[in-house]
């Protein structure tokens, strides 16, 4: 009987330890999007990859571009590189703008296009991927637009063009690396320039210094390219630059230091709202200040 009891005592003290331990286990993390969208749930078969898209043909560029269904449900997406047969070639204007909540997308190698707002106003996209042997050729105008968590991009090898302000407003942007081996573009000190550096295309947005030196050689800023750089207040640029962009600068820019004459200076060419962005600056010029 004494034996009996023992053991009781003992199933009761298992059950008891049980209990606590699963009473004091902490809670699974809530996830950071909607619970109706899972999470890290790319599609597997293949009806349910194209569920998740809507296709155009375009007959005069001999492929598809992509669109996202409006009965998409998945955040994390793998663009297929073929639909009937044919080549998938461009993702398609405002193909995930606003609305989607796509937060990681791979863009497969056969897409030579990325047309204006693709991903505009993505506010969940974290990641974007090109497949290795990219034919990519033309990043076009707003395609990454206020991409809110956006923090880096890499751009191929075979880019040819990167439109008007494509990575503007992203403001977790930190790094645009361009492939080493792109003929038109680099990448240097946190900024796109042209290859042969004569045109500096953007910095990005979360440029650490608050002073930046456009180099010697310079002669085309393009449109935007400081727009978003609210850290910097100060920039020098050389007497070699001849056209400065629309939207060119931030709204915490202090002062320019302009390493030419105000001769020189008022011959720059200006797009017409190249400073509409900034608040009070001055310009200081070889001979004298302008406010």
């Amino acid at each position: 009987m004494k034996r009996l009891i023992y053991i009781l005592l003992m199933l009761l003290a298992v059950v008891i330890l049980v209990a606590c331990g699963t009473a004091s286990a902490p809670k699974a993390e809530e996830p950071s999007f909607d619970n109706d969208y899972p999470q890290y749930n790319i599609p597997s078969d293949s009806a349910t990859v194209l569920s998740c898209f809507e296709f155009e043909w375009s007959e005069e560029q001999g492929g598809y571009f992509v669109y996202e269904s409006d009965d998409n449900q998945y955040m994390d997406l793998v663009i297929p590189s073929e639909y009937k047969g044919k080549p998938v070639i461009g993702i398609g204007k405002y193909a995930f703008s606003s609305y989607s909540k796509v937060r990681s997308v791979i863009i497969p190698k056969s897409v030579l296009v990325i047309d204006s707002f693709a991903f505009s106003y993505c506010d969940y996209l974290r990641y974007v991927e090109f497949e290795s042997g990219s034919t990519l050729r033309m990043i076009n105008d707003y395609a990454f637009n206020n991409c809110k968590v956006l923090s880096e991009i890499d751009v191929p090898a075979s880019v040819e063009k990167i439109g008007y302000r494509a990575f503007s407003t992203c403001p977790m942007l930190c790094s645009i690396n361009v492939d080493e081996n792109n003929e038109f573009y680099c990448s240097e000190n946190d900024s796109i320039f042209s290859k042969d550096l004569t045109t500096l295309v953007v910095v990005v947005p979360t440029y650490s210094e608050a002073e930046y030196t456009v180099p010697e050689g310079v002669v085309k800023i393009m449109e935007g390219a400081f727009r978003d750089c609210d850290g910097i207040e100060s920039i020098t640029i050389p007497s070699t630059v001849k056209y400065l962009g629309d939207n060119l600068i931030g709204a915490y820019l202090k002062q320019i230091n302009y390493l030419g004459t105000i001769e020189e200076w008022e011959d720059i060419e200006k797009g017409s709202k190249w400073d509409e962005k900034a608040r009070d600056y001055t310009v200081i010029c070889t001979n004298g200040a302008i406010d």
